[in-house]
């Protein structure tokens, strides 16, 4: 067997495997020294991370098996959940007027009594970051969908800092009633939370207040 039917019949065998496939197992199947066969799947993880494909050959408890590259597993996530109908881009048009109705009561009553709810404040700061910076955690350009988009625009333009963007952005009284624009609470720990979302990205930051 030359190199080339080695690979291919390595990927048509791992490809149907449930569980992981070990080296040894597909020597056998194959017909070719284990040495080989554990030689020519490295190499075959090594091109596809190359390639930057949207699957890898994974070294997983002994053996090998195709999975998704963990760049790209939130897509996965998003598909075998079936009962999200909607893009990330339809639940985060018109933030301006969901989250007074949905998140605002929440941080409100919170804070009456004494609380920092932080789950709450990381959604707002994550749309603080969305409308100011207008792009994802690697870069991509995102569009702003929304009423007072151009309003937005013009109040975070040149705000530069997170303490800059926070306060151009809770001014709006169209979207913050005082109660909430005006507690120096909610306004430190957005600031806060911005900072690292910037910094450290999304899922980072989840972390974070999930630990605290």
């Amino acid at each position: 067997m030359n190199d080339e039917e080695l690979v291919r019949a390595i990927e048509a065998v791992v490809l149907v495997a449930v569980e992981p496939v070990p080296p040894g197992l597909l020597a056998e199947l194959l017909e070719e020294p284990a040495e080989r066969v554990e030689a020519a799947c490295e190499q075959l993880a090594a091109s596809y991370r190359d390639e930057r494909r949207g699957f890898v050959l994974a070294r997983v408890a002994g053996g090998y098996r195709f999975q998704t590259h963990p760049d790209l597993a939130a897509y996965v996530e998003r598909f075998a959940n079936r009962a999200l109908p909607h893009r990330t881009a339809q639940v985060a048009m018109d933030g301006s007027q969901k989250l007074p109705q949905r998140l605002f009561g929440t941080i409100a009553d919170r804070r009456r009594q004494g609380a920092e709810p932080l789950p709450a404040l990381l959604c707002l700061a994550a749309w603080m970051r969305f409308v100011a910076d207008r792009r994802d955690d690697s870069g991509r350009p995102l569009s702003v969908d929304d009423p007072l988009a151009d309003d937005i625009a013009t109040r975070v333009a040149g705000a530069g800092t997170a303490a800059g963007v926070v306060d151009a952005l809770l001014g709006m009284r169209a979207v913050f009633d005082p109660e909430l624009a005006d507690d120096a609470v909610v306004r430190d720990r957005l600031v806060e939370l911005l900072h690292r979302l910037r910094l450290d990205g999304a899922e980072a930051t989840a972390d974070f207040v999930a630990s605290m």
